[in-house]
């Protein structure tokens, strides 16, 4: 017996941020189908209301928070993965940003950090599952691949980068596009910006469970204690030790593929652990982790 047997997934089509989320739209998909549920699509911001017994999840809310605040109900559900409350400069004080927070306390949120969920009335936290975008199985045609924007103080690393390995730096790419560079290279590196910042699980899902490494600074992984195994392997404190560990994994093929064996584990385990937590909503509804 469930609770919900159909759900409508939303969010804002009209913009670039909604494509770079697109994989994670689809997981969702996918992952309630695969459970049984009825799903209902609106990408476009339909504002037709909906029947009291469907449950709304939205993807890209913070991109119209006008609209989602008009929308979505109380126990709908939103998937947070903006840092709002940024842990380098404080809460972002913006009139968009200051009703998306409110919009963040009126629903349900599901939640990446403990950092930024113990100030939400409701919320759980998740792991953002493995995507599925094929298991890479083609011929890596470059050393190391960033993806992102070009920032002064990225550039400067990116530049360093590129004096120790064959580095091809993108931005604005999605879909198959961004999934062949993903698979091309050996090492998908993100280059993080914020002091102390918490771990990129976006940029994880997107090459978890293929023979790609993702490579990263990270300061705090205290949300993720499943993540301690990569440590000296593919997670670096400081980027002054990223160089010399993507050296090490780029010369020495067993401990490439102990890393990327390790990397694989972590990921289904976010990929069983994402399956059960909508199970569960299904089941039981949003039973949030502050009551």
């Amino acid at each position: 017996m469930t609770l919900y047997s159909k759900i409508l997934l939303c969010t804002d089509g009209a913009n670039a941020s909604s494509m770079i989320q697109a994989p994670f739209f689809e997981k969702f998909k996918t992952t309630l189908q695969a459970l049984g549920a009825e799903i209902i699509i609106n990408v476009n911001k339909d504002p037709t209301p909906i029947a009291d017994d469907v449950l709304k999840i939205c993807l890209s809310s913070h991109l119209d928070p006008y609209f989602f605040r008009s929308y979505l109900n109380k126990n709908d559900i939103i998937t947070n993965l903006e840092h709002t409350y940024d842990v380098g400069g404080g809460v972002v004080d913006s009139p968009k940003t200051r009703k998306y927070i409110n919009l963040l306390k009126y629903c349900n949120v599901l939640e990446t950090t403990k950092k930024f969920a113990t100030l939400l009335p409701n919320y759980r936290l998740f792991h953002i599952p493995p995507f599925d975008i094929g298991d890479g199985k083609g011929e890596k045609l470059q050393d190391v691949l960033f993806i992102g924007n070009l920032y002064a103080d990225r550039k400067e690393f990116l530049l360093e980068l590129n004096k120790h390995f064959q580095l091809n730096a993108m931005m604005g790419i999605f879909g198959q596009a961004l999934y062949q560079a993903i698979h091309q290279a050996k090492i998908f590196v993100s280059v993080c910006r914020v002091e102390n910042s918490i771990f990129d699980y976006f940029r994880f899902a997107l090459c978890g469970l293929s023979n790609t490494l993702f490579v990263t600074e990270v300061r705090d992984i205290t949300d993720s204690p499943e993540m301690q195994p990569l440590v000296g392997l593919t997670l670096f404190p400081y980027r002054e030790g990223m160089i010399a560990g993507m050296r090490a994994l780029l010369d020495n093929p067993e401990r490439y593929q102990e890393a990327l064996a390790i990397q694989n584990q972590i990921a289904r385990k976010f990929d069983d652990a994402f399956h059960n937590l909508l199970q569960d909503i299904l089941t039981n509804g949003f039973v949030s982790e502050k009551q």
